[in-house]
């Protein structure tokens, strides 16, 4: 099938705090109920079956003083070859997501260190999951009330998967949300050896999957 792009939406709803599928308010948000949107998409060519479910060591998130405060800050020479490339990727991500919100007449998002922190570390885990699927997004401890998640598998670079969410209503939802403030987002590169393994080489890599953890 060489690399024909499958889409696979798992869930493009906005419902109440409660279940898997939603989360439940932050430390720091009001008692009144939280509406999340909580939307999955995944695309990708054909790969092998993992050797284990087991998530692999090298999943590991930055410390904070390694995680830039703004995506235009990726170039740091402290951080290896391909965890730059995934940060630039992501810095893209949000140009097109702040793009997309002028565009169609919504404020453009500030960037958060705690919410890319977090995408980091969900698309690192899901990138080791066979089927792809969203954490509880109550597990985001970052100030805001309102919460939501797009999810991305995708074998090429970040117009295509952008494009990818915008046309998915659920995604293009989370995307143009005004009741979105603040974003972090997240890339971890899979191998071109298995889809489900971490790359660790910028010749290994096959393609990302992408978090964009939104805080409103």
């Amino acid at each position: 099938m060489g690399l024909t792009r499958v889409l696979a939406v798992a869930a493009a709803v906005a419902v109440l705090a409660a279940g898997c599928a939603s989360a439940a308010p932050s430390p720091d948000a009001s008692a009144s109920p939280s509406r999340s949107a909580d939307t999955a998409i995944g695309a990708v060519g054909p790969v092998a079956a993992p050797a284990s479910t087991k998530e692999p060591d090298a999943i590991v998130v930055p410390s904070v003083e390694a995680i830039p405060d703004k995506p235009d800050t990726v170039n740091s020479t402290s951080l290896p070859a391909v965890l730059k490339s995934n940060y630039s990727y992501a810095q893209r991500l949000f140009e097109y997501t702040n793009q997309a919100r002028r565009d169609n007449g919504v404020g453009a998002l500030k960037w958060s260190s705690c919410a890319q922190s977090a995408a980091i570390a969900r698309a690192g885990r899901a990138l080791t999951r066979t089927t792809l699927s969203h954490e509880p997004l109550g597990t985001i401890n970052c100030a805001g009330g309102y919460l939501g998640e797009n999810l991305a598998r995708y074998p090429g670079g970040p117009e295509g998967m952008f494009k990818l969410w915008m046309g998915s209503p659920g995604h293009r939802e989370n995307i143009l949300n005004p009741k979105y403030t603040t974003i972090g987002i997240g890339c971890a590169a899979y191998s071109k050896g298995s889809g489900f393994t971490l790359a660790t080489e910028p010749n290994d890599v096959l393609g990302r999957v992408c978090a964009q953890v939104f805080l409103g």
